[in-house]
């Protein structure tokens, strides 16, 4: 805005500082992005080594114990997710008829009291927007509670696999169990990873093993087990070792 007493002219020279200062403002914004873009994949600073696989975190331990939480699809339901996909494409084809229905149990209810309306318009959208949001509120909630982080607990006694426990004593370890070639997993950990496929996990509990209801990305499969081995290997029982016998000679005269 011009000031009082400001001339056109230097009106044009403060609007081109303000355009210069801005253009500058970006040119500094980009050759900062660009200096942190080659530190990091130019060769001039470490990769950062990972502390556990990705879809992994560490929970808090106490001395003798473990906590681990893995991001994992719960066997079966995880295709729930595509089926409230399927409702939320459809709600609006739903909730209007609905909306409709209720615009005229409302006028039905008003004439009563003697007011006078009808149904429209504006009840169907109505009924489809709602139902359209909670369908989307559901999908959401679904897709967690299908593909949760599963907490393991390990301590000298026993191993919790979500709401499962088993007994340390006929416990051996994680591993792999039987694959899905699937690309609709929707397990990735960010933008970048992949997504080929879930392999379930299994535990060797006796024996003959235990299936449990979890898959992991089947791309991190391997590390996600051995990390998981690893980790609740720490929290085993001290081998005590076996109690050493004194031998001796017994001497024997012969007369």
């Amino acid at each position: 805005m011009m000031e009082p007493g400001e001339s056109s002219e230097h009106l044009r020279e403060r609007l081109k500082g303000s355009v210069r200062r801005f253009f500058t403002a970006g040119d500094d914004f980009a050759e900062r992005v660009n200096a942190a873009w080659n530190a990091r994949f130019s060769g001039t600073e470490f990769v950062k080594v990972r502390e556990h696989p990705k879809g992994t975190k560490i929970g808090k331990s106490q001395p003798g114990s473990v906590l681990l939480r893995v991001r994992a699809a719960i066997r079966f339901w995880w295709k729930a997710f595509y089926l409230m996909l399927i409702l939320c494409v459809a709600a609006p084809f739903i909730g209007g008829p609905i909306g409709f229905a209720g615009g005229i149990m409302s006028a039905e209810a008003a004439a009563q009291r003697g007011v006078f309306d009808r149904a429209g318009f504006g009840d169907v959208f109505a009924g489809a927007f709602w139902t359209t949001v909670i369908m989307i509120g559901l999908t959401i909630w679904v897709f967690r509670l299908t593909r949760p982080w599963v907490e393991i607990y390990a301590d000298a006694n026993e191993v919790r696999v979500g709401s499962q426990r088993f007994d340390r004593t006929h416990y051996g370890h994680f591993r792999l169990g039987y694959e899905i070639q699937t690309s609709e997993g929707l397990l990735k950990n960010d933008f970048h990873d992949l997504d080929i496929g879930l392999q379930g996990l299994r535990l060797s509990y006796g024996l003959w093993g235990e299936d449990l209801p979890y898959l992991v990305n089947k791309y991190h499969a391997n590390e996600i087990v051995l990390w998981l081995n690893a980790m609740i290997a720490q929290t085993a029982k001290p081998v005590e070792a076996a109690p050493i016998r004194e031998t001796g000679q017994r001497q024997q005269e012969f007369g």
